[in-house]
């Protein structure tokens, strides 16, 4: 909710008559109050710096979701853009989807991603990149799905489903990168997989 208020209300932002954020193309970051930066976190992303590149070319079988793609021949590159947002990969996988049908409904493309979409596309966490246009849409259905999503889950990660829901819905697959977080996922310490 913090987002949206200050998309549209703050200093510099607002929203035109047509719906979008009066600097649309500016690429906003959304971090935790609690994340400390490493380096410098910009729109622009290279293997070649160290940023590790999650998913990649799927088999039949959903192999390789996981394979680490900044080790491919070819080092990937990735820019935040309009319809591209980036974000750093979560340990909730796709759990998110078991609640996206009722918080958006059976006829939303978020009930329609499969379980290696899901993996390689959505199971995002901040830091949250996209250009202000995008952000702002995804606020919009977060804000929306939020409410829905705590009815049946009552817990910490019911905002995270959401933004999840909320991307998927809006059909903004994330690039993943496993490097603007440090995080010790052997603690085992959350709840359905965070």
């Amino acid at each position: 909710f913090g987002l949206r208020h200050w998309m549209e209300r703050g200093e510099g932002m607002g929203i035109d008559e047509r719906g979008r954020p009066n600097r649309h193309d500016t690429v906003v970051a959304l971090l935790d109050p609690d994340q400390m930066l490493t380096r410098p976190i910009t729109g622009h992303f290279s293997s070649e710096d160290g940023d590790i590149f999650r998913g990649g070319p799927v088999g039949s079988t959903g192999d390789n979701v996981d394979s680490d793609l900044s080790r491919a021949e070819g080092a990937p590159r990735f820019a935040v853009r309009h319809g591209h947002p980036l974000a750093q990969e979560y340990g909730f996988r796709d759990l998110w989807r078991k609640y996206g049908s009722h918080a958006a409904g059976p006829e939303s493309p978020a009930a329609e991603v499969t379980p290696t979409e899901a993996l390689r596309s959505y199971a995002a966490g901040p830091p949250y990149l996209a250009t202000a246009s995008d952000m702002y849409s995804i606020a919009v259905k977060w804000c929306d799905f939020v409410p829905a999503v705590y009815a049946e889950f009552p817990e910490l990660m019911a905002e995270m489903y959401a933004y999840s829901i909320a991307a998927a819905h809006l059909e903004l697959p994330h690039q993943l990168v496993a490097s603007l977080m440090v995080s010790d996922t052997s603690t085992g310490s959350g709840r359905d997989g965070d």
